[in-house]
């Protein structure tokens, strides 16, 4: 914050709860050459109505809310965060496959009810680790796993030579869900990952494994997956991220007793938040510049300076 503003940059502050889209959105925005960017949608409607914005500075990794051809057809550059999301994301993934494996989450609530009832879970020691999607996130998941002595395997279109010189296996989707005992999603949404993993998939997972999604809710076919814990096709999931969010209070998800759930906090570590901070006003400040920013998503030219910047994240 200090940055920008010793750089001479106004910054503004959402004053709405929540998160703000529509016509609420432009009117934040309406003064403001550039925005610090959490998860609203910028839809082309938004955008076109924003004719001073130049810069959108995703704080954070996925940026399937923007509509990147609006933003390019109207000169708006778009910038994310990758380099410090990997490993708080990976962090919360791996907690929370070990608290499914170790059923932490039931037996901590116990204990808050006064009883004392130990659990018995299962051991992730030497188990298969199937990684859907091995970018940055995945390979953060595979190192951790490679700690916990798991065979690793993995599914994507572009296999990373990296990953495979650690010891991870590049196998078809159907194959790595038939063989893995924990399935952690690393994809970004897109037409293709849409629902990817729906019925079909999850009757392949083993009975007893358990899915993680700390990627995006629009991934998984939620219907599916919530008849698939009713019947028992798996043993759990954890997610991080839903189709709507926040999730509704009266969503099934809530209430499964072999599902824990979390509000999209893969980001929230006040270490890795500090740095995607830093990297987020970095973008601009070379903006301000006149320097292409690195991390640009979409081929836009950015054509203005001296931004006024509209900050909607928790800067720190």
């Amino acid at each position: 914050m200090q940055r920008l503003r010793d750089a001479g940059v106004e910054v503004f502050r959402p004053q709405a709860k929540g998160r703000l889209s529509g016509e609420v959105l432009v009117n934040a925005l309406c003064d403001s050459d550039a925005v610090i960017a959490s998860t609203e949608a910028y839809t082309r409607e938004v955008l076109f109505h924003l004719p001073r914005l130049r810069i959108i500075a995703r704080w954070g990794v996925g940026y399937d809310a923007i509509d990147l051809d609006a933003a390019t057809e109207l000169g708006i550059i778009v910038t994310y965060t990758p380099k410090f999301v990997s490993e708080a994301v990976a962090d919360l993934a791996f907690g929370l496959m070990l608290s499914l494996a170790r059923k932490i989450v039931d037996a901590a609530l116990s204990i808050r009810d006064g009883k004392w009832e130990p659990r018995l879970g299962v051991g992730v020691w030497g188990k298969t680790l199937g990684i859907v999607g091995c970018g940055r996130i995945g390979m953060a998941m595979a190192k951790r796993a490679f700690g916990f002595g798991m065979r690793v395997l993995a599914y994507d279109i572009m296999p990373s030579p990296e990953a495979q010189s650690l010891g991870v296996e590049f196998v078809s989707l159907e194959r790595l869900l038939r063989e893995s005992d924990f399935v952690s999603l690393n994809v970004p949404l897109t037409d293709l990952t849409a629902k990817m993993i729906g019925e079909r998939e999850i009757k392949m997972m083993k009975p007893t494994a358990f899915l993680i999604n700390t990627s995006r809710g629009g991934v998984v076919d939620e219907e599916a997956l919530i008849k698939a814990l009713r019947e028992g096709w798996i043993a759990g999931a954890a997610l991080d991220v839903y189709s709507v969010e926040p999730l509704p209070q009266d969503h099934p998800l809530r209430k499964m007793p072999n599902c824990i759930c979390t509000p999209h906090m893969g980001t929230h570590d006040a270490d890795a938040a500090r740095l995607i901070s830093e990297l987020a006003v970095e973008c601009v400040m070379n903006a301000l510049k006149g320097r292409v920013p690195d991390y640009v998503v979409n081929s836009a030219v950015l054509k203005r300076e001296n931004l006024r910047i509209f900050s909607m994240p928790p800067l720190l």
